[in-house]
């Protein structure tokens, strides 16, 4: 069976090699533009040279169409410092340059606020790219969509953080959102280390089985779980399990139906104690409506897992096409 899931994965959910290098190409085009505004806006903020991509295109747990490229930009500190309920924590990375344009986005307290400087990169953008047909500031990114190309990129603008506590993580600022001029802490590369690892331990499978689980949950679950949510959920399953525990895709998803339907009924935090619950934007309603989900795809691929056992890969077939609703 598990050259249905290869050909599942072919033609429904990976994005070809023609689509990422367009990908590619545009969201490189993107932070030139915005990198080369210092030499004739004098009011954007000055950044630094390590910006990066995150999100599921960055792990390669992305499926098509490629609407939403996260693309990390780094904004200089100017020795400025990060705050949260404890007070003074951190230090943003800065070029040790005095006299950034940061200093024209503060409030009266002082602070940077974050929904001037996703408009300020908003307009950037939207001069850069006259052809385009959105370009638009999206809560806690600036969102340039191609409809000829089916593509969109999603900038978010960064500080980077380092803590004056050396037992904690160095990790991100970016908007708040929501309307809020306030900033959220958040680690993506710490979330790719954690994917690829257990992607080591499977032996190149856990990437397959989250497009594989993300694919579902649009298709059977009414989509109603986000994608980073669900790829946590399934990274922490996989990471429990010991081995070539993956190599039969079938059993597999039977086990990750079954984990995750436990995992998005608990309140599990930020994987690095960063943020705010994963789960947060789910209602209960929602909530239980997944996981009841879970167990019944669940309860069908254990009958599939089955038939295919003794043979009868047209019933498992059958099965798994009903548990994706193709």
């Amino acid at each position: 069976m598990n050259n249905y899931f290869s050909d599942l994965l072919s033609r429904r959910i990976d994005i070809s090699s023609a689509q990422r290098q367009q990908g590619i190409t545009s969201h490189n085009h993107a932070r030139d533009i915005l990198h080369g505004q210092k030499n004739h806006n004098q009011h954007f903020p000055w950044l630094l040279q390590n910006d990066f991509l995150s999100g599921s295109f960055a792990r390669k747990t992305k499926l098509k169409p490629l609407d939403d490229i996260d693309v990390m930009v780094v904004i200089d500190g100017n020795n400025y410092s990060a705050y949260d309920q404890r007070g003074v924590y951190g230090t943003a990375e800065s070029s040790g340059t005095d006299g950034s344009p940061i200093d024209q986005y503060l409030d009266l307290r002082g602070n940077v606020r974050s929904s001037v400087v996703v408009s300020a990169f908003a307009r950037a953008l939207n001069q850069a790219y006259p052809n385009a047909t959105q370009v638009r500031a999206d809560d806690q990114a600036v969102n340039v969509y191609f409809d000829s190309y089916g593509l969109g990129i999603d900038v978010v603008p960064c500080f980077k953080v380092i803590p004056n506590d050396p037992s904690e993580h160095e990790h991100y600022f970016i908007p708040a959102g929501n309307g809020q001029d306030s900033w959220i802490k958040t680690n993506p590369k710490k979330d790719a280390e954690l994917v690829g690892d257990v992607q080591a331990l499977h032996e190149g499978r856990h990437k397959q089985l989250i497009k594989l689980l993300k694919y579902w949950n649009r298709e059977s679950n009414e989509d109603r779980l986000n994608s980073y949510h669900l790829e946590m959920m399934a990274t922490i399953a996989m990471s429990e399990l010991q081995g070539n525990a993956s190599q039969n895709i079938s059993s597999t998803l039977e086990y990750l139906f079954n984990r995750c339907g436990d995992l998005v009924q608990v309140n599990f935090d930020d994987l690095w104690g960063l943020g705010d619950p994963v789960c947060r934007y789910l209602t209960p309603a929602e909530r239980m409506a997944s996981a009841q989900q879970f167990v019944r795809s669940a309860e069908l691929a254990h009958t599939a897992v089955r038939a295919e056992t003794v043979g009868d890969t047209t019933l498992a077939t059958r099965i798994w096409n009903t548990i994706f609703n193709e």
